[in-house]
């Protein structure tokens, strides 16, 4: 910044690279405002001076002056191609020096005066006068011009284009577009080399140059204009867009062929995708890829309808998810509401196929399981430990259990000892059996069947009562158990399936490996109704397609599907479900926080435009005003509005199959209308890109590389 003092000891700053002539009379039109009024000249008349007071109404007019002036200058400037402030300087000299010479005040005429020879003072002259007051009107415009510097140029450019276009008027249309060309050409050249001339300071040499170029730039531009009608119609759409002018679908399919460009995916490509998920709420920022996703994001951040319209489909997506999850697995492995009803049918029918076998068992003599070994296997601490789960669970189940443990003496010790001397009937030690059977299948891995060793001495214990029972009934009892143990091995396998997450993959592979064919049916039940209360556990937040498709889970699902192509189908859902859960966390930036740091953002390069903009003005230069005012519109092209944000709302997240198909249709429209030739030829273009920039004072000159 060159910074300068006035005599009040006030700083003054102006952008570096302002003429230092700028810089004086600048300095000089404040030393001005500052002095003290200077004292009224007395009435020749009256002898008096004259009143200070203008009344009210002066002091409105005069505020109403001071607001306009500024404003008229700049257009008047621009009108008269960079000349008003000579011609009002000029003016204003000739009746200063008509006024002083009316009064009988001196002039200076040229040559020595009687003033000059007795005061010392020269009296003013025509040019004296007339460079003071340009340097007062220059001043003044230089001051408003640093307060409202958008205005300035704003208003200076309308009303050079007044110009401008009133001298073409009068003239006969051009026939052809060679005649157009030439005629603008003229046109530009000759208002260029006056507002070049115009708008110089210095002396002759000065204007010279400034006609020069200002004519050379306004002849390519000018001769330019009918053959660049294309590009400033691109440059006016872009305008038009940045203030919200644009058609808001027009803009919505130019933004979204722009993201599945960057996606590499085709209008066609999301008709394909969509197609293989009939069943889900898919979209297209589903189906897409990445880029299109982060648009429907940026859509979601714009205050609109579109905005809550896109929240409740989100909600209503994430809120539905576990039983679209669920009917996948139904529709694969089973329904999961019939694993209750199928193990109450089993239990029936096992029961219903042994019952023959126990009523024979029931109707046996009590004698004959009263055999010194069963009394054994019973008095050990294995067959004491289940007659007293026996006990417990007729208790719980309040059914009558015979009294197996007596006191009696022990004739060695004389002590008082606890033993089972006696077995009333056959029901009793079939519930000591069954005991032991539930103490070891509640310590068996349900997958690899194993038991622990502190419960192996059990599982002997219970070997050999059931070895004692069979052969003491002749094999009746055994008998019994196998017209039991194929419903039972049926439940086993329901209860595996439940357990299919827990233990080795191989375990869980060999197990089901090892069923029979309706038993792996209801192993994969058990599977699926485990997997729904998996998805139930879990919440309706959280992303049950990714907790189902981890790696291990992959594994164990791979090993039980009836066939390879009906996993890939299932995993092929899931991952949907999984992509459409991405989108949302995408789209709504999985907080709050992320729509402030937008907004945040958006403001931050506003202000960046603004000083853009604002820098560009103040350089003076005009590729780089030009040049900031094109990149301004071109950054809000690229924005969203309201409009365009309902639009991309209802196109990118709308799930309905009408919807989706109505917008890959307009894209498939607006794809290939983009492919079309366009009618401007890229030589123009590059042209103008080299050409305009050297005519205007190379704003744009390549800088060389080291």
């Amino acid at each position: 910044m060159i910074q300068a003092q006035s005599a009040d000891g006030v700083m003054h700053e102006f952008p570096d690279g302002t003429d230092p002539a700028v810089v004086d009379r600048v300095m000089k039109s404040y030393a001005q405002q500052q002095a003290p009024a200077p004292k009224p000249e007395l009435d020749p008349m009256t002898g008096q001076a004259p009143a200070q007071d203008m009344g009210w109404l002066s002091r409105q007019l005069m505020g109403i002056q001071q607001a306009i002036g500024g404003p008229t200058d700049a257009l008047r400037q621009g009108a008269t191609l960079g000349l008003a402030d000579e011609v009002g300087a000029a003016g204003g000299a000739v009746g200063e020096i008509a006024g002083r010479s009316m009064t009988g005040k001196p002039v200076n005429m040229g040559g020595p005066s009687l003033t000059h020879l007795i005061t010392g003072q020269e009296a003013p002259s025509l040019g004296s006068a007339y460079s003071e007051n340009l340097d007062q009107i220059r001043g003044q415009q230089q001051a408003w011009g640093e307060e409202h510097p958008i205005a300035d140029v704003a208003l200076q450019i309308a009303g050079g284009l007044g110009t401008g276009l009133g001298m073409t008027k009068g003239l006969a249309p051009a026939k052809t577009l060679m005649g157009n060309i030439g005629q603008n050409a003229a046109v530009g050249a000759g208002t260029g080399a006056v507002a070049g001339a115009g708008n110089a300071e210095g002396g002759p040499y000065e204007r010279l140059v400034g006609a020069l170029t200002g004519g050379v730039a306004g002849g390519a531009i000018g001769g330019a204009l009918p053959a660049a009608a294309g590009v400033l119609g691109r440059g006016v759409g872009m305008v038009g867009n940045a203030l919200g002018l644009r058609n808001p679908q027009t803009q919505a399919s130019r933004l979204m062929l722009n993201a599945l460009e960057r996606d590499q995916v085709t209008p066609q490509d999301l008709a394909t995708r969509a197609a293989q998920y009939p069943g889900q709420p898919v979209s297209i920022a589903d189906v897409a890829g990445p880029n299109t996703q982060r648009l429907a994001g940026a859509a979601f951040r714009v205050p609109s309808q579109g905005r809550a319209q896109m929240l409740d489909q989100l909600e209503q997506r994430n809120f539905e998810r576990p039983e679209r999850i669920v009917d996948l697995m139904r529709g694969a492995m089973g329904n999961p509401e019939a694993f209750k009803q199928t193990v109450e049918q089993i239990t029936v029918q096992r029961a219903q196929a042994a019952k023959p076998f126990y009523d024979l068992l029931r109707q046996s003599d009590p004698a004959m399981y009263n055999t010194p070994e069963v009394i054994e296997i019973l008095n050990t601490p294995a067959g004491r430990r289940a007659i007293a789960a026996a006990e417990q669970k007729a208790l719980n189940l309040r059914e009558p259990f015979p009294q197996l443990v007596t006191t009696e003496v022990d004739p060695l010790t004389g002590q008082q000892v606890q033993r089972v001397t006696k077995i009333p009937n056959f029901e009793a030690l079939d519930q000591v059996k069954r005991s032991l059977d539930d103490i070891i299948e509640d310590a068996r891995d349900p997958i690899s069947r194993r038991i622990p060793s502190e419960v192996r001495d059990i599982a002997r214990v219970r070997g050999d009562l059931v070895a004692e029972m069979d052969d003491v009934t002749n094999g009746l009892y055994a008998e019994a158990r196998q017209s039991f143990a194929g419903p039972s091995a049926s439940l086993d396998a329901m209860n595996s399936g439940r357990a299919f997450a827990k233990g080795d993959v191989e375990d869980m592979g060999r197990l089901f490996g090892g069923l029979s064919s309706g038993d792996k049916d209801l192993f994969r039940l058990g599977v699926v109704r485990e997997l729904r209360e998996m998805i139930e556990r879990g919440g309706g937040n959280r992303n049950q397609a990714a907790a189902i498709m981890g790696p291990g889970m992959r594994r164990r699902l791979a090993e039980i599907f009836p066939d390879q192509q009906s996993y890939q189908a299932f995993m092929q859902a899931l991952r949907m479900e999984n992509t459409m859960q991405q989108t949302s966390n995408v789209v709504r930036g999985n907080s709050a926080t992320a729509e402030r740091l937008s907004e945040d953002a958006a403001q931050g390069a506003a202000m960046n435009d603004i000083a853009d903009l604002g820098g560009a003005v103040m350089s003076g230069n005009p590729m780089r005003m030009a040049g900031a005012g094109i990149g301004w519109a071109a950054r809000r092209a690229r924005g969203i509005n309201e409009p365009v944000a309902n639009q991309l709302s209802s196109a990118l997240m709308d799930p309905s199959p009408q919807t989706r198909n109505q917008v890959i249709a307009e894209l498939l429209r607006s794809s290939q209308a983009r492919q079309a030739p366009q009618p401007i030829p890229a030589a123009l273009l590059a042209g103008s890109r080299t050409l305009l920039p050297a005519l205007l004072g190379g704003g744009l000159a390549p800088q060389s590389s080291n």
